[in-house]
C-alpha cells in the first residue's frame, strides 16, 4: 500500500563522538579549475526524464550534529525546519510529519570527505575507499587530500567542485547511480552519477585564489554565508533551466566552517541566521510549483562537533612532531604532497592527518633497508618489525610528554585489507583487542568504537 506523500524529515545526523572536517590548506593550484566554476552544468546528455511522482529533497548540512539540530528546532531557532517536522508527539524521535533516526553515528574518522562519501553511497569508508580527509593509497602510491590538513595545497578541493574529484576516487556506486532518477546536486561533495551539478558561484570561487578556506576560518561569517547562498541559488538556477528533479541535494557548508572558526555552539546561531531561511526559500520553490506536498525531505550531516582545548602548543603536527619522531628512528617519511610519485617510493612511512585521528601507513622495511631503496608497498608491513616499534614510539612519547599524554589511543594492525585482522589498542607495550580494552577501561565517549573501526 502506498502512503499519502507528505513532507518528512529524517534527522539522521552524526553523533558528536569525534569531531572535524579539517583545517584547510594554504595555497591554491589549478587556477583553470577555479575559473571553470560557476555555471550550472549538465552531467548527462540527454538528461534522464523526470519521473514526476513523489520527489526527494536532501538538505545536507556539514558539521551540524544531531544534538545541535534538535536543540535549534526545540528552541525556535529553525522555524522552517520545525514546520516540516510538525508538532511533537511525545516520542522524541517522532513528529507529526517526521521521524528523527536515533543513534546515527559518524564514520571514523569523522571527517568531511569520508562522511559525505558514506552518506551518498550507503557504504562504509573501507568500501568507498575514501577513508578520511587525508590518506595514502598503497596501490597507486598517491596521497589524497580533498580536504587538506597537513598538505599545503587545496588543488584537490578545487577539483571536487570543478572536476568531480571524489567521483574519480569513490569505489562503490553512488546514490545517484543506484537510484537511476533525474538528480540535481548543488555544491555537494559527491555528485557522480547525477544529471545536473551546480558549483559555487564563479565570484565566490575566486576567493579560492587567495586561500579561501584559510580566510574563511579567520574571516567574517558573511563570507561563509556567501557559500550557502550559492547553494540556494544553485537549486534555483537548475530548476529554472531544467525543472525540479526527482532527487535534489542542497549542500550547506557554512555551519561546519562556522563551528571551526567560532566554536561548536556558533553552529546553532548560524543555522538560525543563515541556513534555516535558505531552506525555507527552497521549500517555497517547491510550494510555488505545487510539489511540496509530494516531496520527502531528508536532513543529514556528515558529523557533529565536540569541544576541544584551545591548545595549539601541545597539538601534534603531522609535518613536524610526527615526522621528526619517525625520522629519529631512522624511518624515511614521504613528503606531504598530494598525488602520485614521479620517482621510486623510497620512503617507508606516510602520514595522513585527520584532526582527531592520524594515519601512519607503513611499508615492509625489509624490502628497502638502505637509503635510496624503493619499498615494495604491495606487501603489508611486518607486525614485529615495522608496526609495533612505531606504535610503541608514539605511546612512549605521548606518555612522557610534559603535562601528561597528548595521544589518547594508539591503534595498530599489520594487514592491508584482511578484515579478520582488526585494529587493536596498544596497552602496556602490547596489543589488546578493543573489547578487552573497553571492558577494563570504560569509554562511553567512544561510541561503537569497534564497529566504526571495522
Amino acid at each position: 500500500m502506498t502512503p499519502t506523500p507528505r513532507p518528512a524529515l529524517a534527522a539522521a545526523l552524526a553523533a558528536v563522538v569525534l569531531a572535524g572536517c579539517g583545517s584547510f590548506g594554504r595555497t591554491v593550484d589549478g587556477v583553470w579549475d577555479v575559473a571553470m566554476m560557476g555555471e550550472t552544468e549538465a552531467l548527462r546528455d540527454p538528461l534522464r526524464p523526470v519521473r514526476g511522482t513523489t520527489r526527494v529533497l536532501v538538505i545536507a548540512i556539514d558539521g551540524l550534529g544531531d544534538g545541535a539540530l534538535r536543540q535549534a528546532v526545540a528552541g525556535g531557532d529553525a522555524p522552517h525546519l520545525a514546520a516540516l517536522l510538525g508538532a511533537p508527539t511525545g516520542d522524541p524521535d517522532v513528529f507529526a510529519h517526521a521521524y528523527a533516526a536515533p543513534g546515527v553515528t559518524a564514520v571514523l574518522p569523522s571527517e568531511t570527505a569520508a562522511g559525505w562519501a558514506a552518506v551518498f553511497t550507503g557504504r562504509r569508508p573501507s568500501d568507498t575507499g575514501v577513508v578520511g580527509n587525508e590518506w595514502f593509497d598503497r596501490d597507486s602510491l598517491a596521497l589524497y587530500a580533498p580536504v587538506p590538513g597537513s598538505v599545503s595545497s587545496i588543488e584537490q578541493t578545487v577539483r571536487v567542485f570543478s572536476r568531480d574529484f571524489l567521483g574519480d576516487v569513490i569505489q562503490t556506486p553512488t546514490l545517484f547511480e543506484r537510484a537511476g532518477l533525474r538528480s540535481h546536486v548543488s555544491l555537494g561533495f559527491v555528485h557522480r552519477g547525477a544529471d545536473v551539478f551546480a558549483p559555487p558561484d564563479a565570484n565566490d570561487a575566486g576567493e579560492l585564489l587567495d586561500g579561501l578556506f584559510d580566510s574563511v576560518l579567520e574571516g567574517p561569517r558573511a563570507l561563509l554565508a556567501e557559500l550557502d547562498e550559492d547553494t540556494e541559488e544553485g537549486v534555483r538556477a537548475a530548476a529554472r533551466r531544467y525543472g525540479l528533479p526527482d532527487l535534489q541535494v542542497a549542500y550547506f557548508p557554512g555551519a561546519d566552517l562556522t563551528a571551526h572558526r567560532y566554536g561548536a555552539d556558533a553552529a546553532r546561531d548560524y543555522l538560525r541566521d543563515e541556513v534555516d531561511g535558505r531552506v525555507g526559500q527552497i521549500m517555497d520553490l517547491y510550494r510555488q510549483a505545487g510539489l511540496l506536498d509530494s516531496t520527502y525531505v531528508v536532513v543529514v550531516a556528515d558529523h557533529g562537533h565536540t569541544p576541544r582545548l584551545a591548545d595549539d602548543e601541545h597539538a601534534m603536527e603531522a609535518e613536524a612532531e610526527f615526522a621528526a619522531a619517525l625520522n629519529a628512528l631512522g624511518i624515511r617519511t614521504r613528503d606531504v604532497s598530494i598525488g602520485a610519485d614521479d620517482g621510486p617510493a623510497t620512503y617507508q612511512a606516510v602520514l595522513g592527518y585527520n584532526e582527531v585521528a592520524a594515519f601512519v601507513t607503513l611499508a615492509d622495511r625489509s624490502t628497502c633497508p638502505e637509503l635510496g631503496d624503493a619499498c615494495d608497498w604491495s606487501r603489508p608491513p611486518r607486525l614485529d618489525g615495522d608496526v609495533l616499534p612505531i606504535a610503541r614510539l608514539f605511546r612512549r612519547a605521548s606518555d612522557d610528554a610534559p603535562g601528561g599524554p597528548t595521544i589518547d589511543l594508539v591503534l595498530a594492525r599489520a594487514s592491508r585489507t584482511d578484515a579478520a585482522v582488526p585494529f587493536q589498542v596498544l596497552r602496556d607495550d602490547r596489543l589488546v583487542p578493543i573489547a578487552d580494552y573497553l571492558a577494563d577501561t570504560p569509554r562511553p565517549d567512544l561510541v561503537r568504537l569497534a564497529e566504526r573501526l571495522d
